[in-house]
């Protein structure tokens, strides 16, 4: 009996102390959960960033060197993904010899703050790729979660020309942008939508008359993008007996803006597109002809004579807008456009 009472006696005095223990440790844990200097984690910090970018890289030298579609589907999604996998196909109906695998020669990311990370989340990445075969080259990408613990996938790309660099992205001194929701015009003058009906009609080829053009010239800045495609384009139906006359609808604009350095913003948008391709005169030129090596009409037209081409096309851009109170021009800075499918007519 002298053994067992002190045993009982410490069982006795052990729970209320370990019941004291596990509610002092609750209302700690509360305590620091109301905190206000505690913030939400983002989805998504730089140094991730740039881990999931340089994986992605891996994954493209994959998909560039062997066609791989399995890897594609890894690191791409929605658009990005169907004008890649349009684009292989193409590459495989020319049969065309496999590329050389590009190396990623910089990579910079930019990684929105959030207060509560909201779902898809995004971020951008500035690439610049290198190989034997190409000049070196930059594309910006917008990366997209569509949910907690779900990969990171690319979901739009547009390459840059050389003489167009990326406008700089603000980043706070936390290291993180600025992002808004792009859908009303609260902070851009254009929101997404209108911005993406504006850029449809701007570039369809039954608007270059002057009047329009000078409407359009006013919102619309000069550049390769813009006034240098609608020009060179005009100047080829001009100038040739092949036609192409193309027509845009918006497409799945994107929500997310990031706030430049000036104060405007960059927005990444799609447009869906058609091309019809005919001879101008008939009398001249009766048909078009798509020979044995489908290099002429595309990859998507088989070999023979028609009277017109249909093609469905998908372009992705990248989108400098000004702030809701400036008069600022749009600025196309990044351009990627691709056939995704054909149909013809017979001569």
């Amino acid at each position: 009996m002298s053994t067992a009472r002190p045993k009982a006696l410490l069982r006795c005095a052990v729970v209320p102390l370990l019941i004291i223990v596990i509610v002092t440790a609750m209302n700690g844990c509360t305590i620091r959960r109301s905190t206000p200097s505690d913030q939400p984690s983002p989805a998504v910090t730089p140094m991730q960033a740039t881990v999931i970018v340089r994986s992605y890289a891996a994954g493209w030298a994959r998909v560039v060197s062997k066609r791989d579609q399995a890897a594609l589907r890894q690191i791409q999604t929605g658009t990005a993904l169907a004008v890649t996998t349009a684009y292989l196909k193409g590459q495989e109906a020319l049969h065309e010899p496999l590329g050389e695998a590009p190396r990623l020669r910089e990579a910079k990311v930019v990684v929105p703050r959030q207060e509560r990370p909201a779902f898809p989340a995004h971020f951008l990445a500035l690439l610049t790729w290198t190989s034997l075969e190409v000049y070196p080259y930059r594309e910006v990408l917008e990366f997209e979660q569509p949910g907690r613990g779900a990969p990171w996938r690319v979901q739009t790309q547009a390459r840059l020309v050389d003489n167009v660099p990326l406008p700089p992205v603000a980043i706070g001194a936390d290291g993180f942008a600025t992002l808004v929701d792009a859908r009303d015009d609260k902070h851009l003058r254009f929101g997404a939508k209108a911005l993406a009906e504006l850029l449809s009609s701007y570039y369809d080829d039954d608007q270059q008359v002057a009047t329009s053009r000078a409407a359009y010239d006013r919102v619309v800045a000069q550049g390769p993008f813009t006034s240098g495609m609608t020009k060179r384009r005009a100047a080829a139906n001009r100038d040739y007996q092949l036609q192409n006359v193309r027509q845009y609808q918006p497409g799945a604009y994107r929500t997310a803006a990031y706030r430049l350095s000036d104060g405007g913003w960059l927005l990444m948008l799609t447009l869906t597109g058609s091309r019809q391709m005919f001879p101008k005169d008939r009398q001249v030129v009766p048909f078009i002809r798509q020979d044995g090596s489908r290099h002429n009409l595309g990859p998507f037209i088989p070999p023979g004579a028609y009277s017109a081409v249909d093609y469905e096309t998908t372009a992705m851009l990248a989108v400098e807008v000004p702030p809701a109170e400036s008069k600022g021009q749009l600025r196309v800075v990044a351009w990627e456009e691709q056939d995704t499918s054909a149909t013809t007519s017979p001569p």
